[in-house]
């Protein structure tokens, strides 16, 4: 009994230590989410892209490079839905491979980009 107390103990330990670490890594990185709506039987952007932004940017400062970004990400999701064999795998690689330069030159930053893309096929 006191060996599962411990583990658990210890487990809890690591637990929050990791998630101190990973809070303090958003902190210092940023996230930036790329968020679209996609129809890969059609081939079609349906809605966005958009972006959000945590510890990043400050979102209300920051329209051009908001809009450039949203351009940017418009054109390399189409592109990858032009390949027939598109799916959610690739479409997430096009924006992580277009948006992390143009991020990295605009602020000399480089922030976790997580895509988000819903299928409505």
């Amino acid at each position: 009994m006191l060996k599962i107390s411990m583990s658990t103990e210890i487990a809890s330990e690591k637990s929050e230590l990791l998630s101190f670490v990973t809070v303090k890594i958003y902190r210092k990185m940023g996230v930036v989410l790329a968020v679209a709506t996609v129809d890969f039987k059609s081939k079609m952007i349906l809605a966005g892209p958009d972006i959000l932004s945590r510890g990043f940017i400050y979102m209300r400062e920051s329209g051009d490079l908001i809009r450039e970004s949203q351009r940017i990400l418009f054109n390399a999701i189409r592109i990858a839905l032009k390949n027939k064999d598109a799916n959610i795998q690739t479409v997430h690689g096009a924006i992580v491979n277009a948006l992390r330069p143009f991020l990295y030159e605009s602020t000399e930053r480089e922030p976790i980009i997580i895509p988000m893309i819903f299928d409505t096929g």
